[in-house]
């Protein structure tokens, strides 16, 4: 099930995208603000290993991604997104399991 979040006190309305929020694992919202500067994280999860992580409750998640979406939106002109020159070269690593 989808849901939409409704931030009510904002002075005019922003779309959000990627540059100004990221939600998820500890180690990938530490990883984002290297790249973004200043942009808002909600951290719901913690690796604990490759497979595991330790997870904070549903309600505490949603709020928190509520929380920093919403700050994502207000400070949208502040988060300059991430650029790079080219020309530029992409390398994937995989790993086994």
């Amino acid at each position: 099930m989808k849901k939409i979040i409704i931030c009510t006190d904002l002075e005019s309305a922003s779309p959000i995208d990627s540059e100004n929020m990221m939600g998820g694992d500890k180690a990938a919202c530490e990883e984002a603000s290297e790249f973004v500067h200043g942009i808002e994280c909600a951290v719901v999860k913690e690796a604990v290993g490759r497979n595991s992580a330790i997870c904070i409750g549903a309600e505490e998640a949603e709020n928190r991604i509520r929380t920093e979406a919403c700050n994502g939106i207000k400070r949208a002109s502040e988060i300059k997104p991430w650029t790079f020159s080219y020309p530029a070269e992409i390398r994937f690593h995989f790993q086994h399991t």
